[in-house]
């Protein structure tokens, strides 16, 4: 296609062409010197009105293919291409039985709108012999890194696709990891976006000797009184900063809650036959030194036979104070799958509450909304992010109404329902623990007594002082040599 339009529009006219065409600003604008059209469409024109008409739809599924067997001839055993939206495209390949895999990525807010290019998908290939189709492999992305798993919430998948029974199990408020270990006992432990968790080496290191080979999922959490933004502030795979007082006491104390597993191979194919209970028995039994060392804990299950049981399940641990639960489908295992295998109900709250302002996009988000303004309590403000369902587009003439006034509503001074896991922590009564809990700490640690004061504050916000000297104990020892 480069080479086409190169032939078409000269030298020096395609080097300008290549500036607009990768600059997503002019990507989609019109040109004059390119009959009206824009950088995108000149490619989809080329494509549509000048190949394919004269050469056949095939026409450039046969140039990469030809590419492609230079490349194999030269030694490499696999070649990858970065795009691609025509099932025909693929189809000298299937001709010619190579192994094909197809990566679909997702992301909230980006389709193929304008796109003359769409997902392919398995019926495009129903009639090729079973065993030359593509696999195809489905991944979400989330700040545009790869999730390396997803669960959906219940209440979004089709009534359908729902199944039962499903196996309950609790929620945790942790940070996602999964714990890898080969079979030489190295081991490392990572997060959501695939990248390693910060100050998890000790942790691993520990669990790695008594664990086969695989890979274990589950949430980190620790034993160390503390919020949710604080632990994920420790475990940051970006973290530089050295850590605190408070923070070393958060790393001392990591522990895993195990929920599913798999083995190195299967993880690294993107699926296995083997089902979501035998693969909890697996982890059960693997992790058995594990639970029996107090290193970290295995998730148990509860059988569930209606919609009912479940959320009375999920009820149950949402009033304890847990974030919530998640259902699995006793079903095979596909990676990045996001719907009715895997799905969770979850705590929230809800407020309706008055827009006063906006935050303007960075970067290419420039000219949009990025986050709404509204009153909170007590005189404050607080962000939010546009929802589920807003578009970029939404964001711009959402933009351009608040700047430049027109048809489309400006959210000023308008009601809208803000919704979030939980209040913060960082504000009243849940602020106040924290640092009447970081001064216990500071007093315990060092070995002295807290008094009588600081012992009936803590009282009356319902933190449990016995429960810190306890952690102090295990974690310092209680005698002046440990």
């Amino acid at each position: 296609m480069w080479e086409i339009a190169e032939a078409l529009l000269g030298s020096l006219k395609f080097e300008e062409f290549c500036d607009l065409y990768h600059d997503r600003a002019t990507k989609e604008q019109p040109q004059a010197w390119l009959a009206g059209l824009s950088p995108r469409q000149f490619f989809i024109h080329i494509s549509e009105n000048v190949a394919k008409p004269l050469f056949g739809d095939e026409y450039f599924g046969l140039r990469l293919k030809e590419d492609y067997d230079d490349i194999i001839l030269s030694g490499d055993s696999m070649s990858v291409v970065s795009d691609g939206g025509f099932s025909t495209e693929l189809f000298p390949f299937i001709k010619a039985h190579e192994e094909v895999v197809v990566f679909r990525l997702y992301r909230e807010g980006y389709s193929f709108g304008g796109d003359s290019r769409n997902y392919l998908n398995e019926n495009q290939f129903a009639y090729f012999p079973q065993h030359t189709r593509p696999v195809f492999i489905d991944i979400h992305l989330h700040e545009g890194q790869p999730e390396i798993a997803l669960v959906k919430h219940r209440h979004e998948v089709p009534a359908s696709r729902i199944q039962y029974p499903v196996y309950g199990q609790v929620k945790r408020d942790g940070v996602f990891a999964m714990l890898i270990v080969k079979a030489n006992q190295e081991a490392a432990i990572f997060g959501r976006t695939g990248k390693w968790l910060s100050n998890t080496c000790e942790l691993a290191g520990k669990l790695a000797p008594l664990l086969q080979p695989g890979v274990y999922m589950g949430e980190i959490q620790t034993l160390c009184i503390a919020h949710l933004e604080q632990l994920s502030g420790v475990l940051n795979p970006n973290r530089v900063e050295e850590l605190d007082f408070h923070q070393q006491q958060i790393k001392d104390a990591l522990y895993i809650d195990f929920f599913d597993m798999q083995t190195i191979q299967t993880f690294a194919d993107g699926r296995a036959d083997t089902t979501f209970v035998k693969r909890w028995n697996g982890l059960k039994r693997r992790m058995e030194k594990v639970e029996a060392a107090g290193l970290s804990h295995v998730l148990d299950i509860t059988k569930l036979d209606n919609e009912d049981q479940v959320e009375a399940y999920a009820q149950q641990h949402i009033d304890a104070g847990r974030e919530g639960a998640v259902f699995s489908v006793d079903a095979d295992y596909e990676a990045g799958h996001k719907g009715w295998r895997k799905t969770k109900i979850v705590r929230g709250v809800a407020f309706d509450l008055l827009c006063i302002g906006f935050v303007e996009g960075k970067g290419k988000y420039a000219g949009k909304v990025a986050n709404l303004t509204f009153r909170w309590k007590g005189g404050k403000t607080v962000d939010a992010m546009l929802g589920r369902g807003w578009t970029h587009d939404d964001a711009e003439k959402m933009f351009n109404a608040i700047k430049f006034g027109g048809d489309y509503p400006s959210p000023l001074g308008k009601i809208f329902t803000v919704t979030a896991l939980q209040e913060s922590s960082k504000a009243g009564r849940a602020a106040k623990q924290v640092d009447v809990t970081e001064r216990l700490l500071n007093k315990l640690t060092a070995g002295f007594e807290p008094d009588a004061g600081l012992l009936l504050e803590a009282e009356s916000l319902g933190i449990n002082v016995q429960a810190i000297r306890d952690t102090v104990n295990e974690l310092y020892g209680e005698d002046e040599d440990d």
